[in-house]
């Protein structure tokens, strides 16, 4: 089973862990808000809710029919969080169809991808950029 790592990083964002090399948040706010956020986003991408969540303190686990699932969690907007996470679920679905069932994501597959991730790291921060503006505007 794959299973998914998800993390804070500055910029908001909730990923496995291999990925970014970011501090685990301990807020239980932002836990909770995950937790949530996880449940809606899968309800609505796969209309069915998620096989496992685990928490422990900082880390949340997510599995679902052994594929990665992925969140993005904005202290901004809950609009922006599924925005981000559509993007990156298909990016991973479309990598991960070419590999064997049983591998687990792991810095291996961050080759394969990473001119992917480094567009949407570009695009996260502009989207923050943006958003910073226009609040105190």
């Amino acid at each position: 089973m794959i299973v998914g790592y998800i993390l804070e990083t500055n910029h908001g964002l909730l990923i496995h862990n291999k990925f970014f090399n970011v501090k685990p948040s301990i807020d239980t706010h932002l836990v909770a808000s995950a937790f949530n956020s996880i449940c809606l986003f899968t309800k609505e991408i796969l209309d069915e809710p998620v096989e496992e969540i685990l928490t422990n303190k900082n880390r949340i686990v997510v599995a679902h029919n052994g594929n990665v699932m992925l969140s993005i969690i904005s202290r901004t907007t809950n609009a922006m969080a599924r925005q981000l996470a559509k993007k990156f679920v298909k990016i991973f679905s479309e990598k991960l169809q070419t590999e064997d069932k049983c591998i687990i994501v792991c810095d291996a597959l961050l080759d394969k991808i990473k001119n992917e991730l480094d567009e949407l790291e570009r695009e996260i921060v502009e989207i923050n950029k943006n958003y910073q503006h226009q609040s105190y505007v």
